[in-house]
């Protein structure tokens, strides 16, 4: 890919959607076989416990795509999770966009940790963004369709976020090692009044419905 930074063109087109695949060009502004590929402008993810946003489409994913994740509860016997979507580059959720939310109900009560909830995200050629969670034993799932140009963020509002987030890098990461230690300690003194049971970092907590 050749970058075009000296007319500012390839961060406008960014800052729309874009992604240039491929181009070739002779001196002066003259542009031949230019490609545009649509791709998503700010990372897409999850609330999780703490407040953090996990990422599961990174900025400038090129669409159609999709990816999944899997969440666990955060409370014995929790039987509803809240799933918050968002789009931004900071790690606190509260300082990205919301784009929607839903709730999955009807969890079978477990020990935190136990069940098995797979968050999927799907976006179309379109940039229509379904999300569903689905809990694997019972197999409830929900799902939330999130269109292109609802509650989506203008190209400069889309600078901005990204400037933010490079501005408060070494603040956010503070804070996910912070959320990362109290996991860590609560997840510790959980197994200790529940012998036997194995602690395992790489699980991602989701909290309860706020009723």
């Amino acid at each position: 890919m050749v970058s075009l930074s000296f007319w500012n063109f390839e961060e406008t087109m960014l800052g729309q959607g874009f992604s240039l695949q491929k181009s070739h060009f002779f001196y002066g502004p003259v542009l031949q076989d230019l490609v545009l590929v649509d791709v998503t402008p700010l990372s897409l993810g999850v609330r999780k416990s703490g407040g953090v946003m996990d990422l599961l489409l990174p900025r400038n994913t090129t669409i159609p795509t999709s990816m999944e994740k899997v969440y666990t509860t955060k409370f014995d016997n929790q039987s509803s999770v809240l799933i918050q979507v968002y789009e931004g580059e900071r790690t606190k959720s509260v300082n990205n966009n919301l784009l929607g939310e839903f709730v999955l109900d009807d969890i079978p009560p477990a020990p935190r940790g136990v069940p098995h909830l797979t968050v999927s995200f799907d976006m179309d050629a379109d940039g229509i963004l379904n999300v569903s969670a689905k809990d694997k034993e019972s197999g409830n799932t929900n799902m939330i369709e999130i269109a292109s140009n609802k509650g989506r963020l203008s190209a400069d509002e889309i600078q901005r976020l990204i400037q933010e987030a490079e501005t408060f890098k070494l603040e956010d990461e503070k804070h996910v090692k912070k959320v990362k230690a109290m996991n860590s300690f609560e997840d510790y003194a959980h197994n200790n009044q529940h012998e036997g049971d194995e602690s395992d970092d790489r699980k991602m907590w989701m909290e309860a419905d706020a009723e």
